[in-house]
């Protein structure tokens, strides 16, 4: 398929092929935790779903295509996806402090 951003004479029999664009949308949760555990530092960003349409105009001698928004969404973190994510850094952190407290063979106690 060529792409070809010029313009270019097209004929009754050519066939022109427009595929709109789809940007995939992105979900970042970072979690820091201070090495004494007593700080946590949360970032969330969102990247927005995007996915666009043709949009239809008047017929005319040059043929510009243009498009528009068709959709877009932001899947955003719910509050159990956010705490869970939480419980999970500290309890990390947590096991990584004891280790390095811990026993000789590195083992964490259990009870």
């Amino acid at each position: 398929m060529k792409k070809d951003r010029r313009r270019v004479p097209c004929k009754k029999e050519d066939i022109v092929k427009v595929v709109p664009k789809i940007i995939e949308g992105k979900r970042n949760l970072n979690i820091y935790v201070t090495e004494d555990a007593m700080e946590v530092y949360i970032d969330i960003s969102y990247e927005p779903y995007i996915e666009y349409e043709i949009e239809d105009m008047e017929p005319q001698h040059e043929l510009f295509i243009t498009g528009k928004i068709k959709h877009k969404s932001i899947k955003k973190f719910t509050r159990e996806e956010i705490e869970k994510s939480l419980r999970e850094k500290i309890l990390f952190m947590e096991l990584k402090r004891r280790n390095r407290k811990g026993n000789r063979w590195g083992q964490i106690p259990c009870c």
